[in-house]
């Protein structure tokens, strides 16, 4: 090899003809992905609420239907299947319980609620969000699961929910899972909050100075100080979403 020379040889160029026919098998792919959300019923756009999920319901009344989800959720696209599993948070008793009792009912209910239970552990922040630098975005789509749950069940349906040891094995993987995502956020927007104010006490020791402060420092200490409000907004939302769940089974336990 040559002084100045780079090693290696030069990537050729893409072949159109494969740029396109990979983009159409892409477009296909969503196409069919976005056909079987439809086919579940999945809404979009709206807060999540049993009544949204009828679809879902029929489907989970029956072994078949909960053995049918176990296979085609993890084949979603990401947005709806968060759809999904805020819908199965609604349906939670449906979830966990059947309505008739057989093994077959039994091992459909085990499979779906433990799968539930171990996507929910596993919630990974989507490439947008990490790619934004976003923490809290797991902790508001598991906030989001906590409120359909809360919000779709009746007090003493919650209550009973928890002494059944399904029930209660889901709503465990989703509270834990939730803390540890609250801890996590509120120990980065601390951190940050702390960054936040020694910059701006900087930034005003140099405007009484005199001196100018760069527009990119202070809009990067403005983009700082908007994050650590987020990260903290979202750390309120769980914790009030957990404590109206408390006061929920504690009115069911008291009655």
């Amino acid at each position: 090899q040559q002084p100045g020379q780079q090693g290696g040889a030069p990537r050729p160029a893409a072949d159109p003809r494969t740029v396109r026919a990979f983009t159409e098998v892409s477009a296909a792919v969503i196409e069919r992905k976005q056909g079987l959300a439809r086919a579940l019923g999945l809404p979009k756009g709206t807060p999540p609420s049993a009544e949204l999920y009828a679809d879902l319901e029929a489907m989970m009344s029956l072994p078949k239907g909960k053995r049918l989800l176990l296979r085609a959720l993890p084949k979603l696209l990401p947005e709806d299947f968060d759809s999904a599993l805020a819908g199965m948070a609604a349906l939670m008793v449906h979830m966990v319980c059947s309505a008739s009792e057989s093994p077959e009912h039994e091992a459909a209910d085990a499979m779906l609620s433990r799968s539930w239970s171990g996507w929910v552990s596993a919630m990974a922040p989507t490439p947008e969000a990490m790619a934004a630098g976003d923490l809290s975005n797991v902790l508001c789509r598991l906030e989001s699961l906590l409120a359909a749950l809360t919000s779709s069940h009746e007090a003493d349906i919650l209550a009973a929910l928890l002494s059944h040891p399904l029930g209660l094995e889901c709503v465990q993987a989703l509270l834990m899972r939730g803390e540890a995502e609250r801890m996590a956020v509120a120990g980065a927007a601390a951190g940050l909050g702390a960054q936040v104010t020694a910059a701006a006490a900087e930034a005003a020791t140099a405007a009484e100075a005199g001196q100018a402060v760069p527009a990119e420092a202070a809009e990067a200490l403005a983009a700082a100080r908007a994050r650590v409000a987020t990260w903290n907004a979202a750390v309120a939302a769980w914790s009030a979403t957990t404590e109206r769940m408390a006061g929920i089974v504690e009115s069911a336990q008291t009655a």
